[in-house]
C-alpha cells in the first residue's frame, strides 16, 4: 500500500570545554493507504570529546525505542572518530549497529569531508551494510558549490552519486518507505538554489531531482518573506514534491501557504495566522486524492510580565477521493492556554481545547496542566499532563493536546540571536 512518514525530531545540545552532550526525542508516524498508521517513539543521546587540541574527536550516539510499532526504527548505537587531516579536510570512521525484533544490522562507514576551495563542500565515503540476509558495499560522493554573486544574490549547486559495489540481493521490507538509516537505492541527485535578500524582503528558490533504481524524486520550493515595518512579517511559500517508484506507485504533493505575523515590541498582543492549501495524489493499489484548505490563527495577550493568555482557532475543509468515492467535511479546533511566571526561571500553566467535526457531529476535548523551566537564555522546557485529549496534525494548536504526558521545547530567536546565526552562516566557509 502507498505510505508516507512524518517525523518530529527535537533535541537540546550542551557544550562544555572539550565535551559536547545532546539529547532529545524522535517521534515518527507511518501512514498507509488503507487508513492505518504506526507510531514510533525514540529517546536519543550523544556525547563527544575532543583530543589533540581539537584535531581528533571521539563520538558515540544512541537511539533507544520507547514504544516502536514500526520495524524501521530499531535500537541503534554508533561509535566513531573524526580526524582533521588538514585545515580543510576531515577523515572519519564510524561503526553503527542496530538491534531490532526482526533484524540486526551493522554498518561500517569510512570517508572524508573537505572544503577544497571557497564555497565548495566535498564528501566521499565507502560504506558496508550487513544483516542476517543481506550485505551491501557501496560508495557515495557529493559536491556542493556556493557562489555569492553580490551582497544580495547567492546561488548554490550540488551533485551526489551513490553506487553499489557489491550486494547480496534482498528486497526491502517496504519499498514505499525509505529506511530510517542509510539507503538501498543507487541514485544520482542534482540540486540548485538561489537566495536574494534586501532590507525589507527576501526570496528563495530551490530545485532538487534524484534518479534512482527504486524511485525518482523531484522537489521544487519557492518562498518570499516581507517585513513592511518593524513587528510585522508576511510569508508565502510554495512546495511541490513528486515521487515515482519502480513498483509502479507514485505520489504528488503540492502545498501553498500564506502567513502573517504581528508582534510589535511595545504591544501586549501577538497575532500569528497561517492559511494553507494542500493537494496530494497517490497511485498504487488504490488511487487516493486529498485536498485540504486549512487556517490556523493564534492570539497571545501579555497582561503583564508574569501572566499571559493565548487563544488559538483552526478550521479546515477536507475532500477525499478514494476508489471513485468522494468524502468531504469541515473540522474546527478552539483552544486556550494560561501561563503564570513564578519567577525568572519557573512557570506553570493550564490548557483546554475543543475539537469538533461536522462528520458524525463528533466532539473531543483536551485539558491539562504543565510546569516549565528556563535553564538557559532563550531556551525553555516544559513538562505537562493532559487528563483527556486528541490529536490532529493539521492544526498548530493540537500538537500538545494528546492524552497523557508530553514534553515541549521552545527556543526564542530575538534580533541579537538572529544576527549571530546569520553571521555564522555567512562566514561558515572562512
Amino acid at each position: 500500500t502507498d505510505s508516507k512518514r512524518d517525523v518530529l525530531d527535537s533535541s537540546v545540545e550542551v557544550k562544555k570545554d572539550v565535551y559536547n552532550f545532546s539529547g532529545g526525542i524522535l517521534l515518527a508516524r507511518d501512514k498507509y493507504g488503507d487508513g492505518t498508521s504506526k507510531d514510533s517513539s525514540l529517546v536519543k543521546g550523544s556525547a563527544q570529546r575532543s583530543f589533540m587540541s581539537g584535531r581528533l574527536i571521539g563520538k558515540t550516539n544512541a537511539e533507544i525505542g520507547i514504544d516502536n510499532e514500526s520495524t524501521d526504527y530499531p535500537d541503534r548505537l554508533l561509535v566513531g572518530a573524526d580526524y582533521l587531516l588538514t585545515e580543510n579536510t576531515q577523515l572519519f570512521a564510524h561503526q553503527e549497529m542496530s538491534f531490532g525484533e526482526s533484524n540486526d544490522t551493522q554498518m561500517t562507514r569510512v570517508g572524508l569531508n573537505s572544503s577544497p576551495w571557497t564555497g565548495a563542500k566535498l564528501h566521499t565515503n565507502v560504506e558496508n551494510q550487513s544483516n542476517e540476509s543481506q550485505e551491501r558495499l557501496f560508495s557515495n560522493m557529493g559536491l556542493t558549490q556556493g557562489v555569492e554573486l553580490n551582497k544580495h544574490l547567492r546561488m548554490d549547486f550540488g551533485i551526489e552519486r551513490s553506487q553499489t559495489i557489491r550486494n547480496s540481493s534482498s528486497a526491502p521490507m517496504n519499498v514505499n518507505v525509505p529506511p530510517s538509516s542509510g539507503s538501498n537505492d543507487d541514485f544520482t541527485a542534482l540540486s540548485a538554489g538561489v537566495t536574494y535578500k534586501l532590507d525589507k524582503w527576501s526570496m528563495m528558490g530551490r530545485a532538487e531531482t534524484r534518479f534512482g533504481n527504486l524511485e525518482d524524486k523531484l522537489a521544487l520550493l519557492f518562498g518570499i518573506y516581507h517585513e513592511p515595518e518593524p513587528g510585522y512579517g508576511l510569508v508565502s511559500k510554495l512546495q511541490y514534491f513528486d515521487t515515482d517508484r519502480s513498483n509502479g506507485s507514485s505520489n504528488q504533493q503540492t502545498t501553498l501557504e500564506f502567513s502573517l505575523a504581528r508582534r510589535p515590541i511595545a504591544s501586549q498582543w501577538i497575532i500569528l495566522d497561517k492559511i494553507r492549501f494542500q493537494h496530494e495524489k497517490s497511485t498504487g493499489n488504490e488511487n487516493i486524492t486529498t485536498a485540504k484548505l486549512i487556517n490556523n490563527i493564534n492570539v497571545n495577550y501579555l497582561h503583564d510580565r508574569r501572566n499571559q493568555l493565548s487563544i488559538n482557532h483552526g478550521i479546515k475543509y477536507v475532500k477525499d477521493e478514494l476508489s471513485g468515492k468522494t468524502y468531504s467535511g469541515v473540522t474546527q479546533i478552539l483552544g486556550s492556554e494560561y501561563r503564570h511566571d513564578l519567577n525568572n526561571y519557573w512557570d506553570v500553566g493550564a490548557q483546554v481545547a475543543l475539537w469538533y467535526t461536522e462528520v458524525g457531529d463528533n466532539e473531543k476535548y483536551s485539558f491539562g496542566a504543565s510546569i516549565g523551566h528556563s535553564f538557559a537564555r532563550n531556551v525553555w522546557l516544559s513538562v505537562g499532563f493532559n487528563f483527556d485529549g486528541f490529536t490532529d496534525s493539521d492544526f498548530s494548536g493540537a500538537k500538545y493536546t494528546a492524552e497523557g504526558i508530553y514534553v515541549k521545547f521552545r527556543f526564542a530567536f530575538d534580533h541579537y540571536t538572529s544576527r549571530k546565526v546569520m553571521a555564522w552562516w555567512e562566514n561558515r566557509e572562512e
